[in-house]
Parts: structure tokens; C-alpha cells; sequence
């Protein structure tokens, strides 16, 4: 897996001042930036295309296509932003994940940074003084818990720190331009992570409507509603001689086709069967 590639400190634009019509785009963009990309995984390991397309063109991915969709929405507005690496919160962080493996994306402005972390759905712009005096707490919903958590974020040198319901949270993104974020944050996070999933969200509430996963820590296929669970089932009862077996997989689809819409149906077959045609999984 390739190092990740780092440009220049990210200065302050000492002629973009923030003003209220600029707070008012920014803030635009981050909601848009949170509603019209899906996380999934499934892309990364069921078709060639990297972060980038799979998020201007499939409108779907992981943290890094979120954040290339917001640089995109930016530069439409003739906004110049950069992304940025980050090491997420302690509570995130899974074992396996190189420090930094995570992504967002930095807007420079005369007294500090706009910060935009649309992946996890912060659908405001956060703003960042360099001298801290002026920074708020934002409250932000986790989709999948539906907890409120209250964030604090702290401008520190090269860094801008996150801070939890009070507590530092370990987290904090980096404020150097990051050139590979598809080969230095996409792929080795893939490779370590064994939890294969998509989340769409009800854009009202800002809650998981429709989520299924893969988690080959403890080889179970699960399948939530509105965040609650539907049906878990163990793989080995999709595999038959060690092999994965599409009408056994098909006859569990069919036994939950009657809370899932036409859409939700055929994607979670799709996703599916395609993962296993294409990735050799042994299920003890």
C-alpha cells in the first residue's frame, strides 16, 4: 500500500474573508455533500473505479468520495479547496487502520479554515479560528446510534484537533494537501477492515433507512430498517461445499422481499451476489 502524499501547510487566504452569503454557500454545500452520496463499500471490492469516480459518477463511496463530491461542488462555485487526511476519533478508529485513514475536505479563509466532514454528517460547514476565541460546539446526529454528540474542533499548529461531548477524542485532520488519498487511505483501509456494508440515510432525519453489511470478523450477513435490525444470518447458510450458493442466497432475499421496496431489493442482490462471485471468502 502507497504512503500517503502530502503537499504544502495549508496557510490562511489572507484576502477570502467569511462572510455571511460565503457561511450561507458553505453550509449549502455541506447538506448537499451529506444527502447525495451514499457510503458503501461494495463498489471498491465489486467494480475497477477508484474514490473519485465512483463519486462524481455513481454518487456512492466511501469517506474519500464524499470529500472529492464536496471539492467538486466547491469548484463549481469557483471555491479552491484542498483535501486533507485525518486520524478519526478514538471511537471510530478500528484495528488495522493506518493512523491517517480518513478524509475531508479544508477551505483556507482569512482567520482560519472552513472544514467540511460530510461522511461523517456534518451537514454544516464547520468553522475553525486560528486563534480559537470564536469557535463553537456543533451538534452532529451519528445515523446509526441517532446519539447527538456535541463536537469542538481546535486549531493546534498543523492540525485541527476534535473534541467529543468535552473530551478529546484523538481525532484530528491534518492540514497538509493530501495528493493520493484512493491509494493511501481507500485501499489499505479496505484491506484491513472486514466489515463490507451500505448505508442510505433518510435525509429528513438524518437516521440509516436502508443498511446491510458483510462482516467477515464474524461471517454474518445483517440487514436493518430505519435502524432496526430485520434479519442476521450466519454465511455458511449461503454457502453450500465451502461455495457460495445463489439460490440459497436468493431463498433468504425472498423471505425479507416484503420490507424492502423494488430499489432496496435489487441493490442488496446485486451488491451481494457480485462481492461473493468475485471475492474467494472461506467460511468455516
Amino acid at each position: 500500500m502507497e504512503s500517503c502524499q502530502y503537499g504544502k501547510y495549508i496557510k490562511f487566504h489572507r484576502y477570502y474573508r467569511l462572510t455571511t452569503s460565503k457561511l450561507n454557500t458553505f453550509n449549502n454545500i455541506a447538506l448537499k455533500g451529506c444527502k447525495n452520496i451514499v457510503f458503501t463499500r461494495f463498489p471498491f471490492y465489486n467494480t475497477t473505479k477508484n474514490s473519485k469516480e465512483l463519486a462524481l459518477e455513481n454518487g456512492e463511496g466511501n469517506c474519500v468520495s464524499f470529500a472529492y463530491y464536496v471539492q467538486h461542488l466547491l469548484k463549481k462555485k469557483g471555491i479552491k479547496s484542498y483535501l486533507v487526511g485525518a486520524k478519526p476519533p478514538d471511537i471510530f478508529f478500528q484495528k488495522g487502520y493506518n493512523e491517517i485513514s480518513h478524509c475531508a475536505v479544508i477551505v483556507p479563509f482569512n482567520k482560519g479554515y472552513v472544514l467540511f466532514d460530510t461522511s461523517f454528517y456534518f451537514k454544516k460547514a464547520v468553522i475553525v479560528y486560528q486563534n480559537n476565541n470564536h469557535n463553537r460546539i456543533y451538534k452532529f446526529k451519528n445515523v446509526y446510534s441517532e446519539q447527538i454528540d456535541k463536537f469542538y474542533f481546535k486549531y493546534d499548529d498543523d492540525k485541527i484537533r476534535i473534541y467529543m461531548n468535552g473530551l478529546d477524542s484523538g481525532g484530528y485532520y491534518k492540514l497538509y494537501e493530501i495528493y493520493n488519498p484512493h491509494e493511501c487511505i481507500t485501499l489499505p483501509t479496505n484491506n484491513s477492515d472486514k466489515r463490507i456494508f451500505r448505508c442510505e440515510i433518510n435525509k429528513k432525519t438524518f437516521t440509516a433507512s436502508f443498511y446491510y453489511n458483510i462482516n467477515l470478523y464474524n461471517n454474518t450477513l445483517s440487514l436493518k430498517l430505519h435502524n432496526n435490525l430485520i434479519s442476521k444470518v450466519n454465511l455458511s447458510q449461503l454457502h453450500l461445499n465451502n461455495k457460495f450458493s445463489e439460490p440459497l442466497f436468493s431463498y433468504w432475499l425472498l423471505s425479507n422481499k416484503h420490507v424492502l421496496t423494488t430499489k432496496q431489493y435489487k441493490q442488496i442482490y446485486e451488491d451481494i451476489s457480485t462481492f461473493f462471485s468475485k471475492k474467494d471468502i472461506k467460511i468455516s
